[in-house]
């Protein structure tokens, strides 16, 4: 048979696309007769000298996976059947409609007026309410929901459009941006999006090598033992890109979704086990180095399997578990493997604490369940307890609630001499924070403020 051309016909379009003989479904969906996305884009291509304005619409379809998994591809066809049916029965007839991924679909509409949010959310609206009724089949209900990204291109704007076809990537990009939200699950591409996706690529791709480089910072900030001066450090990582320091909110996140946060610990024990004999040079008080453990970490039973890796750097610096202590925030308390592997670290000899305590939903249980030497009270208490007398007496209770049970307490975040005279006559075992010193460097240690600031407050007490 020739190659010759072929006519896909629907409720709500006529597509020409190519006929292939050694493959006549080339350009179709053989499950929902619909264009596929070649032969979408190529529909694009033949319409993109079209003096109208243009909305597209990628429309994704959440729990399917689900269904598929449960019942099988038989059922999961069926719903899929159906969910093109109520996107196609919920648009004007001139709307062209295509299945472009498993659980995805597009749709392109031509208008001669302006497209602004409120006519895309009009469309959009329309196609979620149908979406969002229950669907049966063989005698079963399913449930699934939907997120629709969109983008637009109006001829009479004077910057420069985008082709259509680009403009499928873009409505893409704006679901997995997942900003500029103008209905319930409905988001508007702009150029901001791709700006910051690129920003983050390339964020994601310098990180990755930096981690595994072994060129991220490793930043120590004191903390100061209220009763006998002996001085304690939390080692804090930190990343300079591009000529600016990366705030760690910002590139940890990063780092957890490149799956690189056990190789960055690691880093993160070896630089502060190499800087500890330097350290005990410049502060002969030093008592222990913390390490930040994060609870991604045990989202995948990571936790244990550190603690091998961590002995062996310690052995090689000549540390003993003693002068490491290591801080668990509340997060990790949601995962089976925390108690195994604190249960390890206790039996080691290490320091424990429990990070950012007092906030959210903390739990007393957690001190009972636990084996922690220290409790690190949430900086939230201490930027707001000068003003604030009922957070001041929570402060006051967690405190005497730890010394019964032999826990000693770490405030974070202080800042002021008045906070500290407050920390103090509560019986706050040690203190962290911008008032004694910024986290720095090793060899940019400030010893001389450091030391003014600490022997002024000990000389009044």
């Amino acid at each position: 048979m020739k190659d010759s051309n072929l006519l896909i016909q629907g409720r709500n379009h006529t597509f020409e696309g190519h006929y292939d003989s050694s493959n006549q479904f080339l350009y179709l969906d053989t499950l929902t007769g619909l264009p596929n996305r070649e032969s979408f884009l190529a529909l694009l291509e033949s319409k993109e000298q079209e003096a109208k304005n243009h909305l597209i619409l990628s429309i994704g379809l959440s729990h399917t996976e689900v269904i598929n998994a449960l019942r099988g591809p038989v059922v999961f066809d069926s719903v899929i059947t159906e969910a093109k049916n109520r996107i196609m029965n919920s648009l004007p007839p001139e709307v062209i409609t295509a299945r472009i991924g498993t659980n995805q679909f597009c749709v392109v509409a031509a208008y001669d007026h302006f497209i602004d949010a409120a006519a895309i959310v009009k469309v959009a609206k329309e196609i979620q309410e149908k979406l969002d009724n229950l669907f049966f089949v063989d005698g079963e209900e399913y449930y699934i929901a939907s997120y629709i990204g969109a983008s637009i291109r109006n001829y009479h704007e004077y910057h420069e459009q985008p082709p259509l076809t680009e403009l499928v990537h873009l409505s893409d990009l704006a679901v997995i941006a997942r900003k500029n939200e103008i209905y319930r699950n409905v988001y508007l591409y702009d150029s901001s999006i791709k700006r910051s996706q690129e920003t983050l690529h390339k964020l994601e791709l310098a990180l990755r090598s930096d981690v595994e480089d072994q060129k991220l910072l490793v930043m120590y900030q004191p903390i100061v033992n209220l009763s006998n001066q002996v001085i304690s450090l939390e080692s804090l990582v930190r990343w300079h890109y591009g000529g600016e320091w990366i705030p760690p909110k910002d590139f940890i996140p990063i780092i957890e979704k490149l799956d690189l946060i056990k190789e960055m610990t690691l880093h993160v024990v070896k630089q502060a086990a190499k800087d500890w004999k330097m350290w005990k040079e410049k502060i002969p008080t030093l008592s222990y180095i913390s390490i930040n453990i994060s609870p991604h970490l045990f989202r995948h039973d990571e936790g244990t399997i550190i603690l091998q890796p961590l002995m062996e750097l310690l052995n090689q610096y000549g540390l003993s578990p003693k002068e490491i202590c290591l801080e668990i925030t509340k997060n990790v308390f949601i995962e089976s493997s925390t108690h195994a592997f604190l249960k390890k670290c206790h039996d080691l000899g290490f320091i424990l604490a429990i990070d950012d305590f007092g906030t959210g939903y903390s739990s007393i249980g957690y001190l009972i369940k636990y084996p922690f030497d220290l409790l690190k009270m949430d900086q939230e208490f201490i930027n707001r307890m000068e003003v604030d007398e009922k957070l001041r007496t929570i402060a006051l209770s967690i405190v005497k609630l730890a010394q019964k049970l032999n826990i000693r307490v770490i405030a974070e975040g202080v800042e002021t001499i008045k906070q500290l005279h407050i920390l103090k006559e509560m019986g706050v075992h040690a203190v962290q924070g911008y008032y004694f010193s910024k986290p720095q460097l090793l060899d940019k240690w400030d010893s001389g403020t450091f030391d003014e600031r600490r022997n002024s407050f000990f000389k009044l007490h």
